[in-house]
Order: structure tokens, then sequence, then C-alpha cells
């Protein structure tokens, strides 16, 4: 190819890199009353919430999110094993800001606020503009988005960069210019997998939706998808990767801290939740670099799983019951929460009623393409807590901005299956999808029970104290 010819390549693909960009601006709008005024709703209540009802100083992974990024502010450099994007955000804050948590929640709480927009466009792009309402509505009054938006942890985050990730997945797989979306939606993964490591569970995922949604295409059209996707996200990585290479050595570059989370899920102390691995005759020491404790979690985990089978089997239904349990983060026992009452059991209340509508939207929209990414993201974080790592209703947050959107259309169709189920007009495959939401939500309310049963002396205690 001629130095003239490339350079008309290169034009043609800019005028349709500008063509999708000026189209995705006018969808992305926020001229529009509404949307407006729930995006204000949505930064005036978090702001109240904050100021009113969220009373913490940092501790736990908050106060080592804020130690590492004081770190590289005086000059030690990055030292932590968990990805880099959220400390470095935080360390720059700190630098213009000074070391002020105030101005971080302030910054957490615009970019919540614009969460519940993209759940909007999320929504209308698979669904319609009413589903796009409602899980706008949804992410706005969410208790869980509010707690996090106040506190140094990287969730606010990381759903920004995956739900933005997933709007232009789901545009993409509706455009002629695919391979744009998919790589700007790849490069989108990428800064989530560097707030998050735990989105690495869901690319193969990704990968095979885009593999299945193009299938008709032809095997050249669709292997051109996946290269481009899978080459920005791989690319994207790669100078970090380097960089950590020749900074602290092939260890910090190659091994994550994956291992330790591993290895939390799958030792003899091991109880479905968090344990520390750092129990009596544990083979992990404090004194071993944080690679070679990766290293040897990793090995003495898989080691576990084989030599108990039987037990394995009953952690992972354990892990089930923390993962999909309608409890939420706030149950942590030693944090001073004001009005505890309210933050415990409201969000319990609400995602008693949001999962069962959430299958609701999920069996009655199966068929539809762009669905079956949300159900595959749910399903491949699920799949990641309950035989890889330990089960947490905070890791369970990553799953929450497609349950709203799938609960938003459940709740738009609910009114026209109940007035046929009134009048039995309900047809045969419609009544089957319906007994299995019906028998999905009487698991969910059953972990509920047990639950309830399980850790009802110490809320209460805590609740008291």
């Amino acid at each position: 190819m001629l130095p003239g010819q490339y350079a008309q390549f290169g034009c043609r693909h800019i005028k349709k890199v500008k063509k999708m960009i000026s189209k995705l601006l006018k969808n992305i709008n926020l001229k529009g009353n509404f949307l407006s005024i729930l995006f204000l709703t949505a930064v005036a209540i978090r702001f109240y919430f904050i100021n009113h009802m969220l009373d913490i100083m940092p501790w736990s992974d908050m106060l080592c999110y804020d130690e590492y990024a004081l770190e590289i502010l005086t000059g030690q450099g990055y030292n932590s094993a968990w990805p880099p994007i959220y400390i470095y955000l935080l360390s720059g804050l700190y630098y213009f800001f000074g070391h002020n948590y105030w101005i971080v929640q302030v910054v957490q709480i615009f970019i919540s606020s614009f969460n519940c927009l993209i759940a909007y466009f999320i929504g209308e792009e698979i669904f319609n503009k009413k589903t796009g309402i409602w899980a706008c509505v949804i992410s706005v009054l969410y208790l869980d988005y509010m707690f996090f938006a106040g506190v140094i942890m990287s969730e606010t985050l990381f759903i920004f960069f995956l739900s933005s990730s997933v709007y232009l997945l789901v545009k993409g797989s509706k455009s002629r210019y695919a391979e744009y979306y998919y790589a700007a939606a790849a490069f989108g993964l990428t800064l989530s997998a560097l707030t998050k490591s735990m989105l690495f569970g869901i690319m193969p995922g990704i990968v095979i939706w885009i593999t299945v949604n193009h299938w008709k295409e032809g095997i050249r059209k669709v292997s051109r998808k996946v290269i481009i996707f899978c080459s920005v996200f791989i690319i994207t990585m790669l100078p970090w990767k380097i960089m950590i290479y020749y900074v602290r050595g092939i260890d910090a570059a190659v091994v994550s801290y994956s291992g330790i989370g591993f290895y939390t899920a799958h030792n003899p102390k091991a109880n479905g939740g968090y344990v520390s691995m750092y129990f009596e005759g544990s083979p992990i020491k404090r004194s071993m670099s944080w690679a070679e404790q990766n290293r040897v979690c990793w090995r003495e985990g898989i080691k576990f799983i084989f030599h108990h089978p039987f037990h394995e089997m009953y952690l992972i239904i354990l892990r089930f019951t923390k993962q999909w349990t309608f409890q939420t983060h706030f149950s942590y026992y030693t944090a001073c929460y004001v009005n505890k009452i309210v933050q415990v059991f409201l969000p319990i209340l609400t995602n008693a009623v949001l999962y069962p509508f959430c299958f609701l939207g999920m069996v009655f929209s199966f068929r539809k393409k762009e669905t079956l990414l949300l159900s595959v993201i749910i399903g491949s974080f699920t799949g990641l807590f309950l035989f890889v790592f330990s089960g947490s209703t905070r890791h369970h947050l990553a799953s929450i901005p497609f349950i709203i959107v799938l609960a938003a259309y459940g709740i738009t169709i609910f009114p026209e299956l109940f007035s046929k189920w009134k009048i039995n007009a309900l047809s045969c495959l419609e009544k089957k999808k319906i007994q299995i939401v019906v028998f999905i939500a009487i698991i969910l309310y059953a972990n509920l029970t047990y639950q309830l049963i399980v850790r009802f002396k110490p809320v209460m205690e805590w609740l008291r104290g």
C-alpha cells in the first residue's frame, strides 16, 4: 500500500469514528428535562446521605487504599498488589486538594449519579424508554450506590467503567460500526480491570457473546470483531504490565493478588465468606512477599479442593448463600453507622423486591441477544464467586447495574402478565416461565430465612451496640 493509500485508508476510518461518535452523542444527550432532573436528584440524595447518614473513617480495605495513595504522594512509589487506577485517582485528588476525604466523596457522588444515567441508556437501548426510566429511578434510590459513593472504595468507579463498556457493546451489536464500538468497549473494560481485577472473570463470556451475536455474518467477520476486541484489551493493558515488570520484576507483572483471594475461599477454615489466611497452622506467613504468598495460596487452595471434594461442594453452597443474599454490605458489625436500622434493613427489602423482578425480566427476554449479554455478565460474576473466590455482598455489587436493568424490564411487563393471569389468558410458555421465576424466588427467600436464623443474634447485638 502506497503512502497516499495509507492516508486515504486512515481518513476513511477517522470519518467513520467521527460519525459513530456524533451518533453516540445524539443518544447521550443530557438536555432532556426528565434525565436532568433524575441526575440532579441522584446528586442531591447522595450529598444528603453522605453528610447525614454516613459518618465513618476509613478502615479495612478503605484504609489500605488511603495508605497506598499517600505512599505515591510521598515518593515511595506504587507498593500495592491491587489494581492501580483507583489508587492513582486518590493520589491525584490528594495532590491537588490535600488529604481530604470530602473531595473524594464529591467526585464519587457525581460518578455514582452518572452511573444512574448509564443504567437508563442501557435499558433504553436493549428494551425501551420506559425500561430505561425505571432503571434510572431504581439506580437513583439504590442505597448501596449511595454507601459506596461515600467511602474510599473502588466499586463506584468500577461500575462506571463496566456499565459504560456494556452500553458500548450493546450499541455496537446493532451498528454497522460494530468494530469501533467493540474497540471502545475493550478500552473501557481494560480500565475496569485496572480498577478491580475481578473483571477478568467475565472476559471469556463477553468474547463468546460477541461470537454468538455475529455468527451469522460468517467466520471471517466474527473473527475480525473478536480479534479487534481482544487486541485492544491486551494492548491497553500492556503498558502497565511492562512498567510493573521493569520497576518490580516478573512476579509483579505476571502474578496478581488473585491467589490470596482464592485461598480465602478454599482452606480448612473457609466458611463461604471472607476469612483471614493467617489462621493458626496456615502455610501463609506475613513475612513472605505478596508474590510468594500469592503462589503458595494458589498451590494450597488447589490442593485443598482435590483433598476435600465433598467439603468443597458444601462450601459452594455456602458461597451461594453469601453471594445471592438480600443482605447488603452494610452488615459490618464493627462499623458505627447513623440510623442503623434503616441502613441495614431497607436494602434487604429493596433487594427482596428487585431480585425476583430481575429474573422475571431475564426469563421473558432471554431470546434477545443484548439481554443475553447482561445474563452472561451476571452468570460469570456468580460463577467466579461460587467456584473461585469467596462469596461477598460487596463483590455482588458488580452485577447490580445489570440486575437493575433486567428488574426494570420485569416491572414494565408485570402489569400485562398480571392482567393475563387474572383472566387465565397466559400461554403455556408464559406459565412455564413464571414457574421458573417463582422457583428462583423461593430459593432466594429461603436463603433470606436462613440468613435471618443464622445471623439474627449478632445483627441484633450490633444494632443495639
